[in-house]
């Protein structure tokens, strides 16, 4: 069953037939026993209320509308190992793939996501593959407006409401790719990244959101990019 809408160059970067739109990946999953688990996680823990948010509502609200409307895409990865260089190897290109994906109008451009699954990394080389190829990825992806997520079952990264919390566990290990939103600077200005980096994020931030960006979330980034600033003039 062939996805729903364009996806340029994406065939020349994972295994060209397993993409698909999330709801045709149930149709997939003899061949592809990932996107059992994928989509189940997706509706089982993703898109719904969790104690240990701490909050209301979803673990990510974004994700059910995104699923209901046929803009979440499943892919499963190609790497030539399990080192994190592997992983920039492997996702870096699709950075540009996601940037020309449907559909491109807002405010379905806002929902589409990319899901790359990696069900063959060992157990043990998962956390490094995925950890460490998102340590490289993540401001290869920022720099083009765009945000990457990453997930494995033994992730250890705390929930931004509740660090006792690890919202980034899941089944099978994968990245996500998805367009920046307003909400972003809780996963860009991280208290424990560096200053020159949370800099760059915070000033990427505010260019590519741009007049879009309610004058809340403007001034909240416009404080940490100066506190950022500041801090990196102390040093």
């Amino acid at each position: 069953m062939p996805c729903q809408h364009p996806l340029p160059r994406l065939q020349d970067h994972v295994v060209a037939d397993s993409i698909c739109t999330a709801d045709a990946a149930g149709a997939r999953a003899a061949r592809y026993p990932a996107y059992r688990a994928g989509l189940d996680w997706l509706r089982d823990f993703i898109t719904q209320p969790h104690d240990g948010l701490n909050r209301p509502g979803a673990v990510c609200p974004f994700v059910g509308p995104a699923l209901q409307r046929g803009l979440v895409t499943f892919a499963i990865g190609r790497a030539e190992g399990c080192e994190a260089r592997d992983a920039f190897a492997a996702m870096a290109p699709l950075r540009e793939v996601f940037a020309a994906m449907g559909p491109t109008e807002a405010p379905a451009r806002a929902l589409r996501s990319l899901v790359v699954f990696f069900p063959d990394l060992p157990a043990e080389r998962a956390g490094g593959f995925i950890d460490g190829g998102h340590r490289l990825l993540k401001p290869h992806f920022i720099e083009a407006g765009q945000m990457i997520g990453e997930f494995h079952p033994a992730s250890t990264v705390p929930g931004s409401t509740n660090p006792g919390f690890h919202p980034m566990r899941a089944p099978v290990p994968a990245f996500v790719i998805r367009e920046m939103s307003f909400h972003d600077t809780r996963f860009i200005a991280l208290p424990d990244e560096d200053p020159a980096r949370r800099a760059q994020y915070l000033a990427r931030y505010l260019d590519y959101l741009g007049p879009a960006l309610p004058a809340r979330h403007r001034a909240q980034a416009e404080a940490l990019l100066a506190a950022a600033r500041a801090e990196l003039a102390a040093i």
